[in-house]
Parts: structure tokens; C-alpha cells; sequence
């Protein structure tokens, strides 16, 4: 029976995608079951956007015998009834929780849900795509395919699928390749750039942080570009923090600043930051730091 639930949640994954256009938004519906877990009633109406994060590890089924269900509404659905995005905070839950399986190791469960379900099995595929395409791409470039390893960025960024990996709450995901002059100027062990998925969480303010919930898949779609053709790199200290700096070709004075870092002991550098930024910022960190590209007019 739970099998059946969990594979019906994975095509109504499919088909939330879909349409997720004109029913942007998922709201969290009652059990049909006589008994009801105490949380999982807290969470009946809680309403969130189909690609937030939190549908990652509470999208139903949430645990065995669990029949909580969703329904996928319109913006104008929403309006008519009244009915406002639940705030992170309000949803009801306390912080995962320790379990130890039966071979010993230790993973941490949400609160609320039964071990083994905190996944959204709609999405699971896509952590199996990203691993994979990290080491496709990698060989590539340990083959001296950086050409090849380059377009394979660009075609799995461009992908529709990329809104979903943004949504994923951990793994690492593809999204730049270095030059061979970037990998030897910041010393890195890879020239393939990856993004965290806790990173891409934090950009997003979900994890109690300002962030910046204002850039779009598009903005993030220009990484792969704006790094291989960075106009300025600033290394700062010893952690090897290093600014890749690029011109947006919409306007002389507006900048595009990510941080890459490559932390000891990871295998690929990875972005930590990512953000606009105008000439007066771009000055500010070049004084803190070292220059070690300047290609600007």
C-alpha cells in the first residue's frame, strides 16, 4: 500500500510540474484516515509555493499509513479564498530529530515525519541525475573535454529541470566550468564550478537569512557564462575566498559578483555567493584583496 502511494506521489510530481505555471501553489490537505497524526493535523493548509523547499521532505505520503493529501491551486484560487502563503516559522515542527538504523549509522529525520519518508519522491531521481552528472562531467574534463564538459553545463542549466534542482535541500549541482587559467590562478583542484544546494537555500532567505529572493532561474542560468568569462577575480586571505566578477552587458555600472571558494579536502570549487553589484562595491573589494585578473576598460 505504501508503495503505491509513493509511486502515485512521484507521478503527481511529474504532473504538479507541469502545470505549476498556472497553479503555482501546493496547500497541505487532511488524512483520509480515522486516526490522524497529532503534527500532521498542524500542518492541514499550510500553503506554499510548488518549487519551496519545504515540499522537499513533506510532500505526502509522510509516513507509513499516512493518506495526508495536497491540492495544486491558482493565483486567483488563492486570492478568492483568502488564503496567504504560510511563513516558514508558522508551520508547526520542531528541528529533525537523530535515528539510528539498523546497521548503526545515524541519519536525522524531520519532526513529524517517520524515517525513510523525509524526501519528496517526485524529486528523488534528480539528486541521482546531479551525482551523475557531476562525474560525467568531471571525466570530461580529466580527459581534456573541456569543450565537451562545458556544453554538457550548459544544456543541463538550460534544462527545465534546473527550477527543480534549485528547490533540493542538499547535494551539490554542476553549474560552471573554470578556465585553465581561473583553475591556476585560484589554485583550485577542479575547473568544474558546483553550487551547494544548502547554498542555493540560503540565496533564497529560507534558512532565516536575508538572502536574495529577488534573482530568478535566468539570473542563475548566467553563472555558467559570467564565470568563464569573468572581467575581474580578487583573491582575499588565505581560505582562498575569490571574487568572480563580471559586467553586466545590459549596463556599464552594474556588476555580477559570485564567490567561489575551494575549501580543503572538496573536490570542486563552489559558490558560496551570488549577487549584483555596481562599481563602487567592486572598488571596495578590490581594496581588501588581491587582483589577480583585471580585464576591466
Amino acid at each position: 500500500d505504501t508503495n503505491v502511494r509513493m509511486s502515485l506521489a512521484s507521478g503527481n510530481w511529474q504532473r504538479i510540474q507541469r502545470q505549476k505555471d498556472v497553479l503555482p501553489w501546493l496547500r497541505y490537505l487532511p488524512s483520509t484516515s480515522e486516526r490522524r497524526r497529532p503534527l500532521h493535523k498542524l500542518w492541514y493548509g499550510v500553503l506554499r509555493r510548488v518549487d519551496d523547499p519545504w515540499w522537499q521532505t513533506h510532500f505526502p505520503p509522510n509516513g507509513w499509513g499516512c493518506k495526508c493529501h495536497f491540492e495544486q491551486v491558482s493565483e486567483r484560487r488563492r486570492k478568492r479564498m483568502g488564503w496567504e502563503p504560510s511563513a516558514p516559522e508558522d508551520i508547526p515542527g520542531g528541528p529533525p530529530k537523530p535515528f539510528r538504523t539498523a546497521d548503526g549509522s545515524e541519519i536525522m529525520v524531520p519532526d513529524g515525519i517517520d524515517p525513510g519518508f523525509g524526501y519528496n519522491p517526485g524529486t528523488a531521481h534528480l539528486r541521482a541525475i546531479a551525482d551523475k552528472a557531476l562525474t560525467s562531467i568531471q571525466r570530461a574534463l580529466d580527459a581534456g573535454l573541456e569543450t565537451h564538459a562545458r556544453e554538457t553545463v550548459r544544456e543541463i542549466v538550460d534544462d527545465a529541470a534546473f527550477e527543480q534542482f534549485m528547490g533540493l535541500r542538499d547535494g551539490h549541482f554542476p553549474i560552471a566550468v573554470l578556465t585553465s587559467e581561473q583553475r591556476n590562478m585560484i589554485g583550485s583542484t577542479s575547473q568544474l564550478v558546483v553550487v551547494p544546494m544548502k547554498i542555493m537555500l540560503k540565496q533564497q532567505g529560507m534558512l532565516g537569512r536575508p538572502g536574495h529572493p529577488d534573482l530568478i532561474t535566468p539570473d542563475y542560468r548566467r553563472l555558467r557564462d559570467l564565470i568563464a568569462e569573468a572581467d575581474c577575480i580578487i583573491q582575499q586571505g588565505d581560505i582562498r575566498l575569490v571574487f568572480v566578477l563580471a559586467r553586466d552587458a545590459a549596463s556599464k555600472n552594474r556588476w555580477w559578483k559570485a564567490i567561489v571558494r575551494q575549501d580543503v579536502g572538496e573536490t570542486n570549487p563552489a559558490i558560496v555567493s551570488y549577487q549584483p553589484a555596481d562599481d563602487r562595491e567592486i572598488r571596495r573589494e578590490a581594496r581588501k584583496g588581491t587582483i589577480i585578473l583585471d580585464k576591466r576598460a
